[in-house]
């Protein structure tokens, strides 16, 4: 049989024939006609929240998210990351060269609060060749839920257990 780039055959799907009008294939005799994988998206997003709580004094504690930004291949440093508490405290950070940064949430006083959320609102950055935010990019790849007080995350929101 002829090789798939020269049969007359859409092979792989998307509607384009042989070479050269297929960008699968390379030649007349390349045999596969599978189109190269698309880049990844461009922009920034959170590829990891983590969050632990700690017990301040007695019964009172709090809450500490670490937030990771990419842009798809590597970290973004001195980005600016905003988010709420789900007590409505807004708070901000800005990543350093590994591309983290740390909220800390107020002291919990009340033991009846067995969790505080938090959520990422937005990503910023200076520098205009860094891609914008794009929230729906968002991820976190650690297995669910995490830590040892089972606090669970999507990327874009993190609830942090008493511990």
């Amino acid at each position: 049989p002829p090789p798939q780039c020269s049969d007359g055959i859409d092979n792989d799907g998307d509607t384009l024939i042989d070479f050269p009008s297929d960008p699968g294939c390379v030649d007349a005799a390349d045999n596969d006609e599978t189109d190269a994988p698309p880049p990844p998206a461009a922009g920034m997003r959170v590829t990891d929240l983590d969050g632990v709580g700690a017990i301040k004094e007695g019964t009172k504690w709090f809450a500490t998210v670490t937030i990771s930004v990419g842009d798809g291949a590597n970290p973004v440093a001195t980005a600016k990351v905003f988010g709420t508490w789900s007590n409505g405290k807004a708070v901000s950070c800005t990543t350093n060269a590994a591309g983290q940064c740390s909220v800390i949430s107020e002291t919990i006083e009340n033991v009846a609060i067995t969790s505080i959320g938090f959520t990422v609102t937005n990503v910023t950055h200076e520098n205009p060749a860094i891609p914008a935010y794009v929230a729906g990019l968002n991820a976190d790849p650690d297995a669910q839920p995490e830590g040892p007080n089972g606090n669970t995350s999507t990327g874009t929101t993190i609830t942090v257990n008493r511990p």
